[in-house]
């Protein structure tokens, strides 16, 4: 399948920095340094480090790094700080965190090094996971499963590139599975994936479910939402917040957003939203993980666009998250329109109903 067959980057102590340095936008940085206009998929200004009157210093958003076609200097934020402050990485590192409010990551220790092994280790098991979810979902016991997306007209190849699977209707069939694989119980608890019964038996956190694997920015597995294919509530089960995973910090399918052409995001509230958009040709869309849009979700878009839109659910709950959404996003500087759906209808069902066409309008 498309996402989880690549098993994640190793996490040693240099992804502490690498998942800071993620959370900053180097065209922010950089613009207060020169000025910088859009060009297609870049950002392009006159170069900070030599005297020019016509511009060659381009920055991209998507790769996160600089290049200046005139005195040849490029990297990522960093070197970039490094250069112009003339400080070295760890004091750069504290110059970021000082001018973006973000936390910095412990230097080095063991410490640092048990809570990047946890995390390489949850994101791994996510992706064995994931891969198990899938095979079952085109598997005989994953024939409701399947049926139900046939149902909300989502095509193989959506189905393979988002990776959604099933979770069997079994007590342990996961945890049994992720025991073959080398994983402990108590790893298996730590990542969301089980549950402790009162018997002290493990068993599944998801049975019986639709699965939608969360993805980070760099596309691997950090989170699991479950959707059951009956009456039972709660409808949505989602990972508890894990090692690799903290609900505010993360936008569902921004890995593929984040790629878009479009000079603008589309925010929903679901992940059939997000996929039937998606499928639609809407690329630049992403899902919020429930309706209250977090500060930092808020700077995670900033990263990629300034320019937000807001299409949440036409009920009143969806209508009041969308304007507490437009108070967030407008506090960090971001330009917001909101969608109102007509005739009470989700984004998923519009985009059935009406087409691409209508929506993009």
């Amino acid at each position: 399948m498309h996402m989880s067959c690549r098993m994640p980057k190793c996490y040693q102590e240099s992804y502490m920095y690498d998942d800071f340095i993620s959370k900053i936008d180097i065209v922010d940085i950089i613009s207060d340094y020169t000025g910088l206009k859009r060009q297609g998929n870049e950002y392009i200004g006159l170069c900070p480090f030599h005297n020019e009157k016509t511009p060659s210093f381009h920055v991209s958003r998507d790769k996160q790094t600089y290049y200046c076609f005139g005195c040849k200097k490029g990297g990522n934020v960093i070197t970039f700080i490094r250069s112009k402050e003339g400080l070295d990485f760890f004091d750069s590192l504290r110059y970021l965190a000082d001018k973006t409010g973000l936390e910095l990551p412990e230097k080095g220790g063991q410490r640092s090094n048990k809570k990047a092994e946890i995390i390489n280790r949850t994101i791994e098991m996510n992706t064995v996971a994931a891969q198990f979810f899938y095979q079952n979902l085109k598997a005989g016991r994953g024939k409701e499963a399947l049926e139900y997306l046939k149902k909300r007209q989502i095509n193989p190849s959506t189905v393979k590139r988002f990776g959604l699977g099933f979770a069997p209707d079994s007590w342990d069939l996961l945890v049994k599975y992720l025991v073959t694989k080398g994983y402990k119980e108590n790893e298996i608890l730590t990542a969301g994936l089980g549950l402790r019964t009162k018997k002290e038996t493990i068993i599944d956190r998801f049975r019986n479910r639709l699965m939608f694997p969360i993805f980070d920015v760099r596309g691997n597995v950090i989170a699991f939402g479950g959707r059951v294919l009956d009456d039972q509530l709660p409808k949505y089960m989602n990972s508890p917040e894990t090692p690799s995973y903290r609900k505010k910090d993360n936008l569902y399918a921004l890995n593929y957003a984040r790629k878009s052409e479009q000079n603008n995001i589309v925010i929903v509230e679901g992940y059939m939203d997000a996929i039937s958009l998606y499928q639609a040709g809407i690329d630049n869309v992403v899902a919020s993980l429930g309706t209250a849009l977090t500060e930092r979700q808020a700077l995670l878009l900033k990263r990629y666009t300034k320019n937000v839109i807001i299409c949440y659910d036409a009920d009143l709950a969806g209508q009041t998250a969308a304007l507490k959404g437009m108070d967030v996003l407008a506090d960090k500087g971001c330009n917001v329109k909101v969608i109102t759906i007509p005739s009470g209808k989700d984004p998923d069902d519009y985009i059935k109903s009406e087409g691409a066409g209508a929506f993009r309008k």
